[in-house]
Parts: C-alpha cells; structure tokens; sequence
C-alpha cells in the first residue's frame, strides 16, 4: 500500500511552473581566462623565445653548416609553446607559470632522453649530454611561460 503511494506521488503532475533561469546579472561573476586565440599565440611566441635562446647557447652543433637542425627546432618550440599556452590560459601569474613550464619541459625531456633516445639512439648521448640538454630544457620551459595570456576575459555561464 505504501508503494503505491509512494509510486503515485513520484509520477503526479504538478502544476508548478519552473523557476525563470538566473539572469546575468544574478549570477557569481566568471573567473578571468585568457583567450583562447591569444593565448595561443602567446604561448607560440614563448616557444620561439626560448628555442632561439636555447639555440644561441654553445653546441657542439654547428649550425651555420646544419639550418634544418635550428629550422627545425624553432618550429617545434613553437607547436610546443603553443601548445602550452592553449592549456596554461586560466594560469595568469607569471612566477607560477614560469615554475610550470621549466618543471613540465624538464620533466619531459627527462621522458624522452630516458625511454627514447637511451633505448633507441644510445649514439646520440655522446653529442648530447644529459645534464647540458636538461639545463636547455629548463631554459625553454622558463621562457614558456615568461608571457602571460595577452588577452584575459571572464568566462561567465561556462564550466567552473
């Protein structure tokens, strides 16, 4: 007896309307982002700064006689900076985000000498030591996020 009541009353049309949604104006004010585009393009401007400082650095590659090997990794420190710009867009201080990008670029390059080039292209260790290459690593993610988002705007009515 109890279970139909209980049935009736969970299906029983009620003839309350809605509440009316909350206007702009009501709702808590939106955290500040950077834009998507800008942040974006900053982040690919970060890239290039810092592939060009790491590659003004003393190598033992010369680059005078190899430009695809610097060709090649300014474009990669852009896609890299860009892509690091993308997710870094709600971190608007830059001492949190320099910190980030050398602890992040750090810890990947660490990945990529220890599972990649360790275990598929051991010659390569002797041109490019781990210690210098780490220090370039934190040279790159320091100026990762060297620039902040170039634009900001409060995202309201989005995802918290």
């Amino acid at each position: 007896m109890s279970g139909e009541r209980l049935h009736d009353e969970w299906f029983r049309q009620t003839s309350e309307t809605p509440s009316p949604p909350q206007w702009p104006s009501t709702l808590r004010p939106g955290r500040p982002a950077g834009d998507p585009f800008w942040s974006t393009l900053g982040g690919a401007v970060g890239g290039l700064i810092g592939a060009v400082a790491v590659l003004a650095l003393p190598k033992t590659v010369d680059l005078r006689t190899q430009p695809a090997i610097g060709a090649a990794t300014v474009l990669v420190g852009a896609a890299l900076g860009a892509a690091f710009g993308r997710m870094t867009r709600r971190l608007l201080r830059v001492v949190p985000r320099i910190a980030l990008g050398a602890i992040v670029a750090s810890t990947v390059w660490l990945a990529v000498y220890a599972f990649l080039i360790l275990r598929f292209a051991p010659q390569l260790t002797t041109s490019l030591p781990f210690a210098s290459s780490v220090l370039d690593a934190l040279i790159f993610g320091a100026c990762l996020g060297v620039l902040p988002p170039l634009r900001v705007r409060n995202e309201r009515g989005r995802r918290p």
